[in-house]
């Protein structure tokens, strides 16, 4: 089980998925030379390259940046290129399932949340820390993080007149309190995701001191200990 499921099987699975999504979008582009609106098969193949290119960032901070990141870390950030990309865009999993986006901002939340933990190990430079305050750290950044990204799709709504936050309905502009609703709820699930994560990473953290150690993203220049108090 632990061949099938480690880093570089993971890692190089997803890039392939990515790789052959790309080539069938490009192929439907080609078809599609006639449609009068064929900017959606783009964007999703623009998503598909970008996602193709972050697979290389872990391993590329390890090599330029001598980090040593935990292959747990790579293993969820792949798998959620995968559920967020090719099982929401390529295979249309936001049509198919309506609360697909609704489960990825509560996915993304606890993954960002993990992010904060892991990076504990490069921005703590002062010896062992609170679980309280690496717990508290996690819950902002993954809620911060999914405000950021809420800012983001209405900055991209403005400019490329698309409907990401789903502000309008059959192209007519919602009113009121039903133009909030999709930001809103993304907001609960990131802010509830991480929440989550906090709380677990908290209780793991009491429970075995050396935990968080098994979660950082290590400087190898580093001297001191990073367990918690």
């Amino acid at each position: 089980m632990g061949k099938v499921f480690n880093e570089r099987t993971v890692v190089r699975f997803v890039f392939a998925v990515l790789l052959g999504s790309s080539i069938y979008l490009v192929v439907l582009l080609g078809r599609s030379a006639s449609d009068p609106n064929p900017g959606g098969y783009g964007f999703v193949l623009v998503k598909c390259l970008v996602s193709m290119a972050g697979l290389f960032i872990p391993a590329a901070l390890r090599r330029w940046a001598k980090l040593t990141i935990p292959a747990g870390l790579v293993i969820m950030y792949a798998c959620f290129l995968f559920v967020g990309v090719f099982l929401a865009e390529v295979c249309f999993f936001y049509v198919l399932i309506p609360s697909w986006d609704t489960i990825l901002h509560g996915l993304s939340g606890i993954g960002l949340a993990t992010v904060a933990i892991s990076l504990t190990g490069v921005l703590n430079k002062t010896g062992p820390v609170k679980s309280g305050f690496v717990a508290f750290f996690a819950f902002l950044f993954g809620t911060a993080s999914g405000a950021v990204w809420e800012i983001y799709e209405y900055i991209y709504d403005s400019i490329a007149n698309l409907n990401m936050q789903e502000y309008m309905a059959d192209g007519v502009p919602l009113v009121g309190h039903a133009a909030l609703v999709d930001t809103m709820t993304d907001l609960i699930a990131d802010t509830t995701g991480a929440l989550v994560m906090a709380v677990v990473s908290y209780l793991l953290m009491r429970r075995d001191s050396e935990w968080l150690t098994t979660m950082q993203i290590k400087n190898p220049g580093r001297t001191e200990s990073d367990t918690v108090q």
